[in-house]
């Protein structure tokens, strides 16, 4: 885990350098630039605000492994003591529903175009899968699993999401 005094330290060592080439490897080792403008701020503190990275977290690591296990396509493994895994046919149906639905309910303000979920996964940033997480999952995956079980962890797993985005936590 990076400390403040750590991140202070990595952006001293990058002005440090004299040569852009040496400022270039650095910067691409460390994974940073220049200090983020939100540090300029005299009570942020970076790693104290904003301890986890959300985006990468939940996003594209939970809810992108959630879909995989759920096709089968999970590292590999099989389904195991529970039936979670949602049939072929009903993954295509799903698919044509999440595209319908980003493309003609959601107003392109609100976010862009989710491509299907079924054959297009590979396309999804993390904004398509918080939209489909948060907005088309309950809807399309309601009576889709084998057991109610898993439909209603998903749903706790749902709660849990949205309670992270909210402006207060208490």
């Amino acid at each position: 885990m990076h400390t403040q005094e750590c991140y202070e330290s990595m952006l001293k060592d990058i002005a440090s350098q004299m040569m852009k080439r040496a400022c270039d490897n650095l910067c691409q080792q460390y994974g940073i630039s220049h200090i983020s403008e939100i540090c300029e701020l005299p009570s942020m503190k970076l790693f104290k605000s904003f301890p986890h990275e959300w985006m990468h977290l939940v996003l594209e690591n939970h809810g992108k492994n959630l879909i995989h296990l759920w096709k089968g396509t999970y590292k590999g493994l099989d389904q195991g003591k529970e039936q979670y895994m949602i049939a072929e046919g009903a993954w295509a149906q799903i698919g044509l529903e999440t595209a319908a639905a980003s493309s003609s309910t959601i107003p392109s303000s609100f976010c862009c175009h989710t491509p299907n979920i079924w054959t297009e996964q590979h396309l999804f940033t993390a904004e398509d899968y918080s939209v489909w997480l948060l907005y088309i999952a309950p809807f399309v995956l309601r009576d889709q699993f084998p057991s109610k079980k898993i439909y209603n962890h998903f749903m706790l797993f749902h709660s849990i999401v949205q309670m992270t985005l909210q402006y207060l936590i208490t």
